[in-house]
This record gives structure tokens, sequence and C-alpha cells, in this order.
């Protein structure tokens, strides 16, 4: 697309001017510590602003510096985590934090084309940390700005399709403030998150309800078009947590899988209970209570999981640990088995 010379001047007179009007504070107004923008613009990745801000807040108090994320223990990460989901954004996170240290000697790259390079970091995160910590004019693209793009400019493109994505990125690049990245950056996604919302949009007063040609053209429920869902791989699971002397076995999950990192009773696949799979491991699953089928939806799969408590008389090496009931709250479980946790106390 094209723009004018007046188009681009007049879309960011506009988007600065309710920049002046938002008085929400972010961490980046106050802090350009790129290290503590990358853990919140991490955090707030698929979670709502009052969601995700107690858990950043948490993550930073616990972890001040890149050398404390670095150092620390995956346990203890993932315990502040724990609820947050996603869990390989705080692995991610983890592994970025320890090369920084270890190859860069601590120092955070500063450029979007380095940024880049780091595991778990994609164009949108490295953009918005070379403009807020750096002053790099470099646009970000994320749900929020590319839904105000596509009302504005009635745009029928979603950002699923590499091709679709760079014009989308093209064209908030010729929009973008040059020298003040960060505050257009900034008030794009507020735009999106408070005005222009996927639900309910705040059209009346909006800055550019005018020039909108969704809302001129009454097609704001039309744009941007829905995503197309990917079909989601079902899986299911048995979870059966044993109890020996009031403690339970637990297991941590190391695979290539799923959940690696996180606790579970012990665990057999499948749509059926497979009582030979319980016989090898001298537990007799006949009288368990077992719940009904648990979900949890992943980006591409959909797990359905039945939970069972048993208790034992023998110390049977069931598994690599054994945790004090009152101590189960403070260990980081998959959603799956956590919520149902919760519910059942």
């Amino acid at each position: 697309m094209k723009l004018s010379k007046s188009q681009i001047l007049s879309f960011q007179k506009s988007i600065l001017e309710f920049h002046q009007r938002d008085c929400a504070v972010k961490p980046w107004k106050t802090d350009h510590n790129p290290y503590k923008i990358w853990v919140f613009e991490v955090v707030m990745q698929q979670t709502r602003m009052e969601q995700g801000l107690p858990y950043y807040e948490r993550l930073i108090k616990k972890f001040p510096t890149l050398y404390d994320l670095a150092h620390a223990e995956e346990d203890a990460l993932f315990a502040v985590w724990k609820g947050l989901g996603y869990y390989s954004r705080a692995r991610n996170l983890q592994f970025t934090a320890k090369y920084i240290v270890k190859e860069l000697s601590g120092k955070f790259p500063s450029s979007y084309d380095d940024l880049l390079k780091l595991k778990g970091i994609g164009e949108y995160t490295a953009a918005a940390i070379a403009s807020f910590a750096f002053g790099q004019n470099v646009a970000v693209l994320d749900g929020n700005v590319h839904r105000v793009l596509s009302r504005f400019f009635g745009l029928a493109k979603t950002i699923q399709s590499t091709t679709d994505k760079r014009y989308f990125q093209d064209l908030v690049n010729h929009l973008l403030f040059k020298g003040k990245s960060a505050i257009f950056n900034q008030a794009m996604m507020d735009m999106g998150s408070q005005v222009c919302k996927p639900q309910n949009p705040n059209c009346e007063n909006c800055l550019f309800s005018n020039d909108c040609k969704a809302f001129n053209g009454d097609k704001i429920a039309d744009l941007p078009p829905k995503k197309v869902r990917p079909v989601l791989k079902e899986r299911y699971f048995y979870c059966l947590f044993v109890e020996y002397k009031g403690k339970v076995y637990l297991e941590k999950r190391s695979e290539n899988d799923i959940w690696k990192g996180l606790y579970q009773g012990i665990v057999q696949e499948g749509v059926k209970l497979d009582l030979k799979f319980w016989e090898e491991k001298d537990i007799d699953v006949t009288n368990v209570d077992w719940s009904g089928w648990q979900t949890q939806t992943l980006s591409h799969q959909k797990v359905f999981m039945k939970i069972g408590r048993i208790k034992v008389k023998e110390n049977k090496a069931y598994t690599s640990q054994l945790v004090k009931k009152a101590d189960l709250a403070a260990i980081p479980f998959p959603r799956v088995v956590s919520r149902f946790l919760e519910s059942t106390v």
C-alpha cells in the first residue's frame, strides 16, 4: 500500500495525540533496562495485562538481574511462573539469559538484527526491546497493531501467512514516527488493547473514527478476518497420585514433549486404562476413583486427562521424588493438573 506524506503525518498526529491521553504506566517509561523490558514482553505474550503484570513483578523481584535469572534453578523459575502457562517461554528466557551472560559477557544486544538471533526472541519482541530500550527506529507488529491497521485501512488480511505479515510490517514501518519509535509503538499497542478491541471497540471515542474504513463501512465485526484455526491433535492421559505416609510420589517430565520440566503423578498415555502398565508398576488401580476428563488446550494439541489418587502402605520406588501434601501447591504442574488439584483441595 502506497501512502502519501499527508496520510502518514495525519496518522502519526492522531496516534501521538492518543498517547498523550494514555496515562497507563509501562515498565519502559521509567526504566529502559532491556532485561526488564524483555521479561515484560515475554510474560505478556498470549496474556492479558491484568493477568500478566503480577507475574512480571514477581519475576523481577525474584530475579532482578540477568545474572540472577541465568543462575536460577529451573524449579525456582517454574515456581514463580506457575499458572501462567506456556512454560517453554520461561525455559527460553533462561536459556537466552545464560547465553548472554556466558557468550556476550552479560551485555544485552542493542540492535534489532542481533536480538533476532537470540532463542525465544521473535520479530515483535526484538522490535519492542530495540525501540523501548535503545530507541531504535523499528516498528512493532502484534495482534493489537494488526487489528488497528486492518480496520483503519480496511484490509481483509490476517498475519498468519509470511506474505501478509510482511505486508503489515511494511505498512507500519512506513507509519512509524522516526525518533519517537517507543512512544509510537506503545501507543499503537495501547490503541488496539484499549480502544480498537476485538469485541466492543470504543469507536465513539476513537481519534481515528472519521477516517477508519471499517467504522465508516460498518465492517468492524468483519475486520480483521478470523484466523484459520489449526486442527488440534488430541492426546489422552491417566495421571495417578500415589500417597505414602502423607507424602506424594512425583515425577518430572524430561522428554522433549509437552510440559517438559513440569511435575506430575504417574502417567499413562492412552484413551483406555492400560491395566498391564499399572500391573508392571505393582499398582492396583481397580478401585481408583478417576475424575472425569479434564482438558487443556495447547497451541497444537488438546489434552484430555483423568486424574486419580491412591494410598499405599509400602514405600516403592515408583518415581523420582516424594513431596509432602502440604507442599504440592508450590509445585509447577501442567495446568490441567494444577487446576484439578486446586478445585479438589
